[in-house]
């Protein structure tokens, strides 16, 4: 374990998966040992509408949230209050892009635990070969920097 693990008895885990049907199924492994670690735990994967379909019958997943991207400013602000209202008590980035950015800065200036490469994160990826990784080993060093994974 490289970072303060997080604690296995959160009560909502949040997944942030909103890159192509090839990312979904590449999240398949980490969502799977999320599920193994936070095993009470409701898990929810936000994701586009596209990958919905893939993650319906998923047995690790609880709840998809397919509310992102957001079209209008609006429709920003309502998911920003949602967001702020499910009270996710770790949120696991595997997507690591400006959506991502964006959403944790939703969040300010309070945002939950968060797992991933955004500048300000309580579980920072911070590995500079993260980058050169394959997305599995990067999603498996991201989840051990959390303490989930093999002991």
């Amino acid at each position: 374990m490289i970072g303060p693990a997080i604690s296995a008895d959160i009560e909502r885990v949040l997944v942030i998966v909103l890159g192509s049907l090839g990312d979904a199924v590449l999240a398949t492994a980490p969502i799977a040992a999320l599920r193994a670690y936070h095993s009470s735990a409701q898990i929810t994967v936000l994701t586009p509408r596209a990958n919905v379909r893939y993650f319906v019958n998923m047995p690790f997943v609880d709840r998809i949230d397919a509310r992102w991207p957001t079209r209008k400013p609006m429709d920003n602000v309502k998911f920003q209050w949602a967001l702020r209202n499910e009270r996710y008590g770790m949120i696991y980035d595997l997507t690591n892009t400006e959506d991502s950015e964006i959403i944790f800065k939703l969040l300010n200036p309070f945002p939950p635990n968060w797992s991933g490469d955004v500048a300000g994160c309580s579980h920072p990826h911070v590995d500079r070969s993260r980058l050169t990784l394959h997305r599995l080993d990067r999603h498996s060093d991201q989840m051990m920097v959390c303490g989930v994974g093999p002991k």
